[in-house]
C-alpha cells in the first residue's frame, strides 16, 4: 500500500521529477527477479564492506555490546543463534551478530552468518 501511495504522491503532487522516479522504480520492481531467486547475491567484497562498516564498531562501543566466547565452534557445522529480548534492545543483535561490530569474524573464524527475519520464522510455524 505504501508503494502505491508513494507513486500517487509523485505523479499528482510532485510534477518535477516525480513521474520519472515513479516510472523508473515501477519498472525496476516489476522486472527484478532476485527476491524470487533467493535475494540479492552481493559480491563477497561488498558483503564484507557492509559487515565491517566502521559505524558498527562505534555503535558496539556506545552500547557497550560484548561478544563472550564460551566454546569453539566448528566452521563445518551449522548453528542457530537466538537473541531475546527483541524490540529496541535488538541493537545488541545488530552490533554483535549481524555485523562485525563486536568482532564476530575474529572470535569465530570461518563461521558464516545469515540473518533470519521474524516474518520468515512466523511463516514456518
Amino acid at each position: 500500500m505504501l508503494y502505491f501511495g508513494s507513486i500517487f504522491y509523485f505523479i499528482f503532487y510532485n510534477r518535477s521529477y516525480g513521474l520519472t522516479i515513479a516510472i523508473t522504480y515501477s519498472v525496476y520492481i516489476l522486472l527484478d527477479k532476485s527476491p524470487m531467486n533467493g535475494g540479492w547475491n552481493l559480491a563477497p567484497k561488498w558483503r564484507k564492506f557492509f559487515r565491517d562498516y566502521p559505524g558498527f564498531k562505534l555503535m558496539a562501543k556506545y552500547f557497550d555490546s560484548q561478544l563472550i566466547k564460551e566454546t569453539d565452534l566448528d566452521p563445518r557445522q551449522q548453528y542457530i543463534f537466538l537473541y531475546h529480548p527483541h524490540g529496541i534492545i535488538s541493537l545488541g543483535f545488530c552490533t554483535v551478530l549481524a555485523t562485525n561490530g563486536a568482532n564476530f569474524e575474529d572470535t569465530f573464524p570461518g563461521v558464516s552468518f545469515m540473518n533470519l527475519p521474524i516474518s520468515s520464522r512466523v511463516s514456518v510455524i
